[in-house]
């Protein structure tokens, strides 16, 4: 996966002057007891940290559908630096697996506040009035732009012992989010949608992307986000001097799924798995 331009410089703070605080005599120190533990100790493994930021109310995040892959391919083609095969697309829609690991952020501008309402007809008495209103909402703001899209795929591990289930990770293969709409928790929204996926219905155990070497502001958005930077894989980008990429790797378990919680987006989320199951039905027949 590459995301080398999905995130945008943020802008550097500026702090006000202060007067340094007068020094004070160092307090005496308490006497220690041997062997006692630190007074706050350090968890090795920390959680990842909850988003408690709220989701803008015009987003939605919904599975792909066919009238979603022109923009999909041209937002990958702008952020992304290495071109997909039409397969890459087409697997989307064919096949179950990717189409449930495949999520698209939507963003539904509100209604024009001063917009005026067209005129009907009365249809017993024939005139023309604009007593009641209406509102016809251009394809545009019915549909949503697409502005983002997180897509990734199910790997099995190695052989494992006998009676033991079967390695399972998820590979993030593409995640972009359109700069305007950066910085208001739709990648993680997305990269929330697929954990949820992930645990619940695949099982997989950890989340694991290649980030291109150079690219700190990614490798630091995936830190924040409890993924550990591994080791560089050298060679790994053709088209990128230097072409080595890291490879950032996340455990997940239920208990991902207690600090994603059942709020608005884990409303969403099953709305969205329904609309998978009913478009597969409908394909399949019903069966």
């Amino acid at each position: 996966m590459d995301i080398t331009q999905y995130f945008k410089p943020l802008s550097a703070t500026i702090f006000p002057s202060r007067t340094p605080p007068t020094p004070t005599a160092a307090p005496s120190k308490a006497p220690q007891i041997p062997n006692s533990p630190p007074p706050h100790p350090i968890d090795p493994h920390p959680s990842p940290p909850t988003r408690h930021q709220p989701l803008p109310p015009e987003l939605s995040i919904e599975p792909c559908t066919p009238t979603h892959l022109p923009s999909l391919k041209r937002i990958n083609a702008l952020l992304l630096p290495i071109p997909y095969p039409e397969k890459f697309y087409t697997e989307i829609l064919s096949s179950r697996e990717t189409a449930r690991l495949t999520r698209i952020a939507i963003w539904h501008p509100p209604h024009p506040p001063n917009r005026k309402s067209s005129p009907t007809k009365n249809p017993k008495s024939g005139r023309i009035s604009d007593s009641v209103p209406t509102f016809t909402p251009t394809p545009a703001e019915t549909e949503g732009k697409v502005i983002g899209s997180i897509r990734c795929r199910l790997e099995h591990g190695g052989p494992t012992p006998p009676n033991q289930p079967s390695i399972r990770e998820i590979y993030i293969q593409t995640l972009t989010l359109l700069a305007p709409y950066r910085g208001l928790g739709i990648g993680t929204a997305l990269l929330d949608t697929i954990v949820q996926e992930a645990v619940t219905q695949h099982g997989a155990t950890s989340l694991y992307a290649h980030v291109w070497e150079k690219n700190e502001e990614a490798l630091e958005w995936y830190t924040k986000r409890g993924f550990e930077v591994g080791d560089a894989v050298e060679g790994y980008y053709r088209r990128l001097k230097p072409g080595g990429a890291k490879v950032v790797r996340r455990r997940v378990g239920v208990g991902e799924i207690l600090r994603i919680g059942r709020g608005d987006a884990g409303k969403k989320r099953e709305k969205e798995r329904e609309d998978v199951d009913s478009k597969e039905a409908g394909e399949s027949g019903g069966d």
